[in-house]
C-alpha cells in the first residue's frame, strides 16, 4: 500500500465531536506551560527537548513558531487556540473522544485489510495548520521517527477535520517514493534550532513528482510511512485541522520497535490496536 484516500471515513458528527473536544482541552490549557515547545536556538534547547520527549504518552500543546518571539516569550494573542501548532502525542491513550475514534471498528478493519497482523498505535497528533500563520512542514517520511526493525512498517492515517486544498495547506505526496528511498533513521534527539525553509512553489513541487491531495472534512488519507510527503504554509483565513494516527506492526508479527526511537514506553508497550 502506497497511498489511498477514503472519502467520508469519519462522519460529520465525529468530526464535530473531535473539534469540540479539542476546544474543551484548549479552554483548560495554560499557554505558559508550552513556552518550551518551539524549537529555537536561543539557548533553551534543554527545556525544548524535555518538553518534547516527555509528550510520548500524554497530552501536550506545541506552539506555532510565528506565535513566539525570538526570546521565547509568547506574543500577545486574543484567542489562545490561534497560537497552537499541534497537540500530541498521546491523545489516543488519554482522551476518551480521541481514543474512541482510534480504537473504532472501522479503523481496526482498515488496518487489518492492509495486511497488518499485530498493529500497535504509538502516536497520535491533532494538527491545527492555523489560518494566516500555519507553518510549512517540509518533505519527510514518518518512518524516520517511528523506526521499526527489521523492516519499516509505519502507517499514517491522516483524518481531515476541515476542508483542505492547495491554498490552506493540504497534504502533498510523492507517489511511488516509498519504493525508491530507504527510510532514514532519526535517533532520539530533538534537532537544535528552527531553520527557515523557503516555500516551494506549486510548480516546483509538481516538477519534483509531488501531487496535492485536496480533501473534505471527514476524508482519510492513508499512506505508508516511507512515503515522502509535506504540507505548505497556510496564509488563508481558513484553518485546516487534522487528527493523525501513526501505527506500526508489533512483536507478534516479528517486528521490533527501535530502542533509539524518541518515543519509548514502559516494558515496550506502544499501545495495541
Amino acid at each position: 500500500m502506497n497511498l489511498k484516500v477514503l472519502p467520508g471515513f469519519a462522519s460529520q458528527d465525529e468530526v464535530k465531536e473531535m473539534k469540540g473536544r479539542m476546544q474543551q482541552l484548549i479552554d483548560q490549557w495554560d499557554p505558559e506551560e508550552a513556552r518550551g515547545s518551539v524549537f529555537h536556538t536561543y539557548g533553551n534547547d534543554k527545556l525544548n527537548q524535555e518538553y518534547f520527549l516527555g509528550s510520548a504518552s500524554t497530552v501536550r500543546f506545541f506552539l506555532e513558531a510565528e506565535a513566539v518571539k525570538d526570546t521565547g516569550v509568547v506574543k500577545p494573542f486574543n484567542n489562545k487556540a490561534s497560537i497552537i501548532n499541534k497537540v500530541g502525542h498521546g491523545l489516543h491513550f488519554i482522551d476518551p473522544v480521541f481514543r474512541q475514534y482510534a480504537q473504532s471498528d472501522k479503523v481496526k478493519a482498515l488496518v487489518k485489510s492492509l495486511g497488518y497482523k499485530d498493529p500497535v498505535l504509538p502516536q497520535s497528533m491533532y494538527i491545527f495548520k492555523q489560518a494566516k500563520i500555519g507553518g510549512e512542514v517540509t518533505s519527510h517520511q514518518d518512518s524516520t521517527y517511528l523506526f521499526t526493525e527489521p523492516v519499516q512498517t509505519c502507517l499514517g492515517l491522516w483524518l481531515a477535520l476541515d476542508e483542505a486544498d492547495e491554498l490552506n495547506g493540504c497534504l502533498w505526496a510523492r507517489k511511488g517514493s516509498h519504493r525508491h528511498e530507504e527510510a532514514k533513521k532519526w535517533v532520539g534527539k530533538v534537532p537544535g534550532g528552527n531553520p527557515h525553509y523557503s516555500q516551494e512553489t506549486v510548480e516546483a513541487l509538481k516538477k519534483a513528482g509531488f501531487v496535492s491531495l485536496p480533501v473534505k472534512a471527514g476524508d482519510l488519507v492513508c499512506f505508508a510511512g516511507t512515503l515522502d510527503h509535506l504540507s505548505l504554509s497556510n496564509r488563508t483565513e481558513r484553518e485546516r485541522h487534522t487528527f493523525q494516527l501513526h501505527l506500526v506492526e508489533g512483536p507478534a508479527a516479528g517486528v521490533k520497535w527501535a530502542s533509539s526511537n524518541w518515543m519509548q514506553y514502559p516494558e515496550g508497550n506502544t499501545g495495541s490496536l
